[in-house]
């Protein structure tokens, strides 16, 4: 039994570390895979490699890939950032940005259950667009908000919200909403730029409206999960249950939000990191967002 144990143990070694074999009192070489008996105890010393990684530049946004790059890094080893930076037909290169602190971890979405929301400290106008992937997991009292900033209904209309199962409205008139037909688990991806909408519902062929143009500013910040307005102001509309995987706001071209799923380190937190800012926003009730799967 001894010697069999010994003899997985090389066998082992040699097919997944590709390793020499030390010993201090007999000798088990592994050539070609070939095992080769022998007799005695013997110590075995796995030689670890680290892998080798190659960079690509990626544009995650619009998954495509901006340029591969001939450099490559060890894992564990140190990346010197290229002289020659990546290059995009019509674009200037603006310049280096860590994505998230090393004491955050980003997620592939965060989960809201129907009582976490996020305030983005954000008032929208109609300069304002918004690019965002997000996913609907139930409707309850028939509602469910994506993200939204609205007056009250006392106050006279002016909005720019998706509202599931109802409308995108745009501007200072019930009229101009346009019902979205989406099912609960599409994966939907909007850009919505100042009065043009585009939509993709599971990546499929865009969707376009375009909203009359129109001169508005809401006076409640835009929310996510939940809606900004008046006398619902602070809590969840309905019972918002969707994931988001990532939102970013552009104030008359400018990024002012970019904010990416994310888990602070030190205490499990989950919400969403900007990177625009270098800040991190969680749900104000102090309800845990769901954390979705962590990006490799």
């Amino acid at each position: 039994m001894k010697k069999f144990l010994i003899l997985l143990l090389c066998l082992f070694v040699c097919d997944s570390f590709a390793s020499g074999i030390a010993s201090n009192a007999a000798s088990a070489p592994c050539t070609n895979n070939t095992l080769e008996t022998y007799s005695g105890n013997s110590n075995l010393a796995a030689d670890w490699q680290p892998n080798t990684i190659n960079l690509t530049w990626y544009n995650e946004q619009e998954k495509l890939t901006v340029q591969q790059s001939a450099q490559s890094c060890t894992y564990d080893g140190t990346l010197t950032i290229p002289s020659t930076p990546p290059t995009r037909t019509g674009y200037t290169f603006a310049g280096w940005k860590v994505r998230l602190p090393g004491t955050y971890t980003e997620l592939e979405y965060i989960q809201s259950t129907g009582t976490q929301w996020i305030n983005t400290n954000f008032f929208p106008d109609n300069n304002t667009r918004i690019r965002t992937r997000g996913q609907f997991d139930s409707i309850e009292n028939n509602e469910a908000l994506y993200f939204g900033s609205a007056m009250s209904a006392n106050n006279g209309f002016e909005s720019m919200i998706w509202h599931h199962k109802f409308a995108f409205c745009y501007g200072v008139s019930w009229a101009d909403c346009y019902g979205s037909d989406i099912s609960l688990n599409d994966i939907v991806e909007v850009d919505w730029n100042k009065n043009i909408l585009n939509f993709k519902i599971n990546n499929g062929n865009i969707i376009k409206r375009v909203f009359q143009s129109q001169t508005f500013t809401l006076p409640y910040q835009m929310r996510l999960f939940s809606l900004s307005r008046g006398f619902e102001d602070n809590v969840s509309y309905g019972s918002t249950k969707m994931k988001i995987y990532y939102f970013q706001l552009y104030d008359n071209g400018t990024l002012v939000r970019d904010f990416i799923p994310a888990r602070r380190n030190s205490d499990g937190i989950v919400g969403m990191y900007d990177a625009a800012n270098q800040t991190f926003y969680t749900s104000p009730n102090g309800a845990n967002f769901v954390a979705g799967p962590d990006v490799q």
